[in-house]
């Protein structure tokens, strides 16, 4: 009972630094993968992960009795699992709001969202002068397919192409010398 309490105090002192601290990125930037560490289930985080249900509640704490800091109505946005507490994960959206949502209301199943304040263009092939399939607004999201160098192949409903890299939120920014990201894992 004592090393719960002492967990929750330090999730929530985690929690609270956070929020003091501010988004960390002016709303979908690409993240850098830093720092991975392996959380309580044994998958990496920070990771990214999809919002499953139709209706979520992030809450301030890692239990239902925490207030609702916010409710999501969008399955298939891409959120980033940046801490995790028994069942729950502490969860960073878009926009950079950070809270905790129940690992039933997640999906491991990988989507990315269009960043910045205009179009992108989803191409053919993964270069610049490919022919376009068609302009994607900023907020709009797709499948995640896989990701090669500064590109990432995605799925618009039936339309599936290439993106760059840097116009996602969803995936972590390229590193200096990496090829590709493995295959997206199943799981919240």
């Amino acid at each position: 009972m004592r090393r719960k309490v002492r967990q929750v105090c330090l999730a929530l002192g985690a929690l609270a630094v956070a929020v003091a601290a501010g988004p960390s990125g002016a709303g979908a930037q690409p993240v850098a993968r830093d720092h991975v560490s392996a959380g309580p289930s044994g998958q990496p985080v920070p990771r990214f992960v999809s919002l499953r249900a139709s209706k979520a509640n992030m809450r301030v704490g890692p239990d239902r009795k925490y207030p609702i800091r916010w409710q999501y109505r969008r399955p298939g946005l891409p959120l980033l699992v940046v801490g995790e507490f028994d069942v729950w994960r502490e969860v960073r959206d878009p926009e950079g709001d950070t809270g905790w949502m129940h690992v039933a209301l997640l999906t491991g199943a990988r989507t990315v969202m269009v960043a910045g304040q205009r179009p992108a263009v989803l191409r053919h092939r993964a270069e610049a002068g490919a022919p376009g399939l068609l302009e994607a607004e900023p907020g709009v999201t797709g499948d995640l397919l896989g990701c090669t160098g500064a590109w990432c192949e995605v799925r618009i409903g039936a339309r599936t192409g290439w993106l760059p890299r840097a116009r996602l939120w969803g995936v972590f920014a390229e590193r200096p010398g990496r090829r590709g990201e493995k295959k997206p894992r199943t799981g919240g």
